[in-house]
C-alpha cells in the first residue's frame, strides 16, 4: 500500500521518462509471483477545484512482466473512505514505469489521505514500453511529445499524461493528450517505424489553480504514455507488421510546398510521387526549428497505400486544435483563443519513411471539379465517388492553389458537404461510404472559411491560377 498525505506529498526527482499501457483489462486471474516492495510508487495529485486528480506512477523493478489492478481510496482524517476508484496497467515488463489516473469527485480540501492498493496478476501481452522511444520538444506556449514505435507491434489509441514541476520539483500542473499519426483522424495506430505527434497547450492542461501557477511556469516535464480507456479488438491487439523503414534511392519522388493562411499559420506539403514497381506506403515527420537549430515542435502524416506511378500529399499545418470552439482555430479566427505552435520557428526539416509491403490496397475514387460563381464569390467543387468494395470512412479532401506565376496562394482541407447544398445534387451526407456513394467538398475562402474579426462576413479567396486536388484516406 502506498499512502498519499495531503500537503506531505514526496516528488520524483527531475527526469523525463516514456511509459505505456496497453490493451484493455486483459490481465489474468492467477496472481503473479511478486513481492509489493518491488515496485516503486509515487502519487501526485491536482486539485482542479471540485474534483481531483490523482497521477499514481509505478516503476516495475521486479525481473517479471505483470499486470497491475490498483484501488485508490480517498479517506477522511478520521479514516472514513469518502470514495474509491479502480484502474488498470495491462502489462509492465521488468524495468519499465506506467502511470495509473484516478478521478475524485471532490476538493482535495475535503480528503486527508489517498491511499492506493496494488495487486499484480500473471499477463500473456508482450511489454513493449523498452521499444517506444519518446523526445520531447518545447516552444514558447507548448510541449510536445514526439514517439515512435520501434517494436514489432502495432500500437494502438494512446494517450500521454505529462507531469509538470516547477526547479525545486513540486509538481505544478498536468496534461493529457491522444497520440496521432493521421491529423484529426481515428483509430489512431502507430505501426512498427511510424511516429506520432501530441501537443500540449493551455488549454488541455490542469494546473494547481490555488497556488497561482501557469503551466507554463515549469522547469521540466515527466512524459507517460498510456492505453486509451477503450479496449482494442482480439483481432488488432498487438498484430505484428511490417515496419516502416528509411526510403531508398528510385522509391519516391518529392516535391516542398510552403505557404502561410490569412490566420499566419504555417503550412507545410510534401507531395510524394510513387517511382517504384509496388505498392508502398509512405509515413513523414516534419520539425520545426529555431534559428539557432532547436526542434520547437513535430507534426506527423501518413499514407496507407500507395500505387505505382500514383502522387499524393503529406500535409504538415502547424496551428493547434482549439478545444473551447472544438474546431482547428483557422475556421472562426474571432474565437480562436490558443497560440501558433512555431511563431518563432526559423526553418523547417522532414524525414520520410515507406512500407515496402502494406497490408491495405489504394482505394478506388473517381473525382469531378465543377467550378461556379455565386453573389460574386467563386466556389470549387469536388464530388469524390467511392468505387471500391466494402465500407470504408470518408476521405478529405486537400487541395493546393497556385498563382500564374507557379507561386502557392493557399493550401488546405475542403469543407465538408460543400456550401449550401452544392450545386450538382449528385450527392450523398455520409460519413461511411459504400461502392457508387458520391460525397461532396467545397473550397471557397482561404484558411477554409475564415471569418473577418470586425464584419463577422467570410473572406474571399486569394485569386489562384489552378488548383490540384489530392483525395486522402481517413
Amino acid at each position: 500500500m502506498e499512502r498519499f498525505v495531503r500537503r506531505t506529498a514526496v516528488w520524483l526527482a527531475c527526469i523525463v521518462m516514456a511509459a505505456m499501457a496497453l490493451g484493455g483489462c486483459k490481465r489474468g486471474n492467477k496472481s503473479a509471483n511478486v513481492k509489493d516492495e518491488d515496485f516503486e510508487k509515487t502519487g501526485y495529485w491536482i486539485d482542479d477545484t471540485e474534483w481531483t486528480y490523482y497521477y499514481y506512477v509505478v516503476k516495475n523493478n521486479s525481473k517479471k512482466t505483470v499486470a497491475i489492478l490498483g484501488t485508490a481510496k480517498a479517506c477522511s482524517s478520521d479514516g472514513t473512505i469518502l470514495e474509491e476508484n479502480i484502474r488498470d496497467i495491462p502489462v509492465l515488463g521488468p524495468g519499465e514505469t506506467s502511470i495509473m489516473e484516478f478521478l475524485f469527485q471532490r476538493s482535495i480540501n475535503s480528503i486527508y489521505t489517498i491511499d492506493c492498493d496494488l495487486q499484480y496478476f500473471k499477463t500473456d501481452l508482450t511489454p513493449v514500453i523498452g521499444d517506444i522511444r519518446t523526445e520531447c520538444l518545447r516552444s514558447e506556449d507548448e510541449f510536445t511529445v514526439l514517439v515512435t514505435n520501434e517494436s514489432d507491434v502495432e500500437v494502438t489509441d494512446l494517450k500521454g499524461i505529462v507531469l509538470y514541476f516547477d526547479s525545486e520539483n513540486t509538481m505544478i500542473a498536468a496534461g493529457e493528450e491522444d497520440l496521432r499519426v493521421h491529423q484529426n483522424s481515428y483509430p489512431h495506430i502507430m505501426k512498427p517505424g511510424v511516429s506520432m505527434s501530441m501537443m500540449f497547450t493551455p488549454h488541455n492542461h490542469r494546473t494547481i489553480k490555488h497556488a497561482g501557477y501557469e503551466y507554463t511556469d515549469y522547469d521540466h516535464a515527466e512524459v507517460y504514455l498510456k492505453y486509451l480507456d477503450r479496449p482494442p479488438t482480439d483481432s488488432d491487439f498487438q498484430r505484428r507488421s511490417q515496419p516502416f523503414i528509411d526510403v531508398p534511392e528510385g522509391i519516391l519522388e518529392v516535391k516542398e510546398i510552403s505557404c502561410k493562411n490569412t490566420a499566419g499559420y504555417q503550412i507545410h506539403c510534401l507531395v510524394v510521387k510513387n517511382i517504384s514497381d509496388k505498392v508502398i506506403g509512405v509515413h513523414g515527420v516534419m520539425k520545426a526549428y529555431d534559428a539557432g537549430g532547436r526542434a520547437l515542435t513535430a507534426l506527423t502524416s501518413t499514407v496507407d497505400a500507395l500505387g505505382i506511378g500514383e502522387e499524393t500529399i503529406l500535409p504538415f499545418e502547424f496551428d493547434v486544435f482549439d478545444p473551447i470552439t472544438n474546431l482547428w482555430p483557422n475556421y472562426y479566427a474571432k474565437e480562436y483563443t490558443a497560440t501558433d505552435a512555431i511563431k518563432n520557428a526559423d526553418h523547417v526539416a522532414y524525414q520520410l519513411k515507406y512500407d515496402p509491403l502494406p497490408d491495405k490496397t489504394p482505394l478506388d475514387y473517381s473525382v469531378k471539379v465543377i467550378d461556379y460563381e455565386l453573389d460574386e464569390r467563386n466556389f470549387k467543387e469536388v464530388l469524390v465517388t467511392y468505387n471500391g468494395d466494402g465500407t470504408i470512412g470518408r476521405p478529405k479532401v486537400y487541395g493546393v492553389f497556385y498563382n500564374a506565376e507557379g507561386n502557392v496562394v493557399f493550401a488546405g482541407y475542403a469543407l465538408k458537404n460543400g456550401f449550401n447544398g452544392g450545386r450538382s445534387g449528385e450527392f450523398v451526407v455520409k460519413d461511411w461510404l459504400e461502392n457508387g456513394d458520391t460525397v461532396i467538398y467545397g473550397f471557397a475562402w482561404d484558411s477554409r472559411w475564415l471569418r473577418d474579426k470586425e464584419t463577422e462576413s467570410f473572406r474571399p479567396m486569394k485569386k489562384y491560377d489552378r488548383a490540384d486536388i489530392y483525395i486522402l484516406e481517413d
